[in-house]
């Protein structure tokens, strides 16, 4: 991995040689870049002129073996997510969502990390774009919404949009969702995974704070930002081949395009 601006990354340079954009891909909690490799491959074969960069989110969560093996990771280091969660999960959370992802500084950092990366390539906003799951949609939406100029397309796969969003700009926005999903689409009482100790957390949250994905839609909307919105039958809260081929279309449409506007997602 390298190591720039406060974060570890890996890079996969465009399949074509012939780098014109630069795609953003954000892991959710509890993850690592290495689960989202095989994606980023898949998103390649449709940008192929496209450098992707596979961020790290910047803590550690010191998992066990064990831990990693339940997500398919076993072997690596740790599994990482964007904000330090202490064993009074709940709490956090709420603490999160009220108020932390307000003045949390992970947002500009991470802007001030693609801001060198477009740099070195003499790349503009309307060459980016951004693909994140779960926290890592959150982390995405957020992250955009407050770039000093408006980027190409952002895929929010199975995350939420918080209450007190403000956009800065107002790039196009794809909502991907199952409807299945046990933590912003099935009513809040639903029974969650057992172990899930972060899943359940949210779910309390969202008792208070209402995350439901018809929400967030509102809330984007209310913003002013031109939402698609793509409803998947029989999916919880996970990534499918056709959900990520969703994701890699829509990214490849809108950093396609010289006018975004001629041309809508289908």
């Amino acid at each position: 991995m390298q190591y720039e601006d406060g974060f570890y990354f890996k890079t996969l340079p465009s399949l074509s040689g012939k780098m014109k954009s630069l795609i953003i891909i954000l892991h959710g909690h509890g993850s690592h870049p290495d689960k989202y490799t095989q994606w980023a491959l898949k998103t390649q074969e449709v940008n192929p002129d496209a450098d992707l960069i596979l961020v790290r989110a910047p803590v550690a969560l010191r998992a066990t073996e064990n831990q990693k093996i339940a997500r398919n990771l076993p072997g690596i280091d740790d599994l990482y997510t964007w904000y330090k969660l202490d064993r009074r999960t709940h709490q956090q959370v709420n603490l999160v969502l009220k108020h932390a992802f307000r003045r949390l500084t992970v947002f500009n950092k991470l802007n001030r990390l693609i801001d060198h990366q477009l740099q070195k390539r003499n790349l503009l906003d309307k060459d980016l774009a951004f693909i994140g799951f779960s926290m890592g949609g959150t982390m995405a939406v957020q992250t955009a919404l407050r770039r000093k100029n408006e980027c190409a397309a952002v895929v929010c796969h199975s995350g939420a949009v918080l209450p007190f969003t403000r956009a800065r700009k107002r790039p196009d926005t794809l909502m991907i969702m199952g409807d299945q999903d046990e933590l912003f689409f099935l009513p809040e009482k639903k029974t969650p995974r057992k172990g899930s100790r972060f899943l359940t957390a949210f779910q309390k949250a969202g008792l208070k704070i209402n995350l439901h994905h018809e929400r967030s839609v509102r809330r984007l909307q209310k913003a002013g930002i031109d939402v698609t919105e793509k409803i998947f039958k029989d999916l919880d809260h996970r990534i499918t081949e056709d959900s990520w081929r969703e994701a890699s279309s829509f990214v490849a449409q809108k950093l396609g395009l010289s006018d975004k506007d001629s041309l809508k997602f289908i």
